[in-house]
């Protein structure tokens, strides 16, 4: 009876051993057409993601170039420089008959390509030029007036009342106010730091003589470059 129970036993554990190998192929058998399946629905979904990924925009910030600066950019640029040194030069350069003041005025966020173009006639005129910074210096006052579109000088100027005479010590101060004087350029520093991308004129300007405009016609002509 026993060795018939044991039969019967090893029986069950064959047969239980048959079915559990005969449900893990069913398992992997049924689960080949899913991936299949997987594999073919992701070939079909490449084309879709490469048309997606032509659309999208790329980055091609590196890859613009800056268009050349015009000619009307370099001549609102020079109009703007010549107004603002000419200001300073009136307002707080002091003139004399041994005075040669030094005026300074700044323009910010100038590219390079602009300073470049606008410099490319004065480029006999350049004393240095470092990675850093870029210099200029004009010294011809005819062709400083004529980078800065302004007057060939400048006037009213301020002057310390040296060379005049006048009448007695009391209203000499007074006097010296009412006298109208002018002023010529005599060099001008054009400074480029190519890494703040600032522009910076150093203007040096001498004496020019005195007299209202009405007094002095000839004066008024040179200076508007008719003579």
């Amino acid at each position: 009876r026993r060795d018939q129970q044991q039969q019967l036993l090893n029986m069950n554990n064959a047969n239980s051993a048959k079915k559990g190998k005969k449900r893990m192929l069913d398992k992997s058998s049924s689960s080949r057409p899913a991936r299949r399946k997987n594999q073919h629905n992701r070939q079909q979904q490449h084309p879709m993601e490469d048309a997606m990924t032509m659309l999208q925009p790329t980055n091609t910030a590196n890859t613009t170039t800056t268009s050349p600066p015009t000619s009307l950019e370099i001549t609102n640029l020079q109009k703007r420089l010549g107004q603002k040194i000419t200001t300073v030069i009136k307002q707080s350069a002091i003139h004399g008959l041994r005075r040669i003041p030094k005026s300074i005025t700044t323009e910010g966020e100038i590219t390079l390509s602009l300073v470049s173009t606008m410099m490319q006639s004065h480029e006999s005129e350049k004393t240095n030029d470092t990675k850093r910074m870029t210099k200029w210096t004009l010294t011809n006052d005819l062709d400083i007036t004529k980078f800065l579109q302004v007057e060939r000088l400048v006037h009213p100027v301020k002057h310390d009342g040296v060379g005049h005479i006048f009448l007695s010590s009391s209203t000499h101060s007074k006097a010296r106010d009412n006298v109208y004087h002018w002023a010529k350029f005599v060099n001008l520093e054009v400074r480029y730091d190519k890494r703040e991308m600032i522009l910076t004129l150093i203007a040096k300007t001498m004496d020019a003589g005195s007299g209202r405009p009405e007094n002095v016609p000839e004066r008024v002509r040179y200076s508007r470059g008719e003579m």
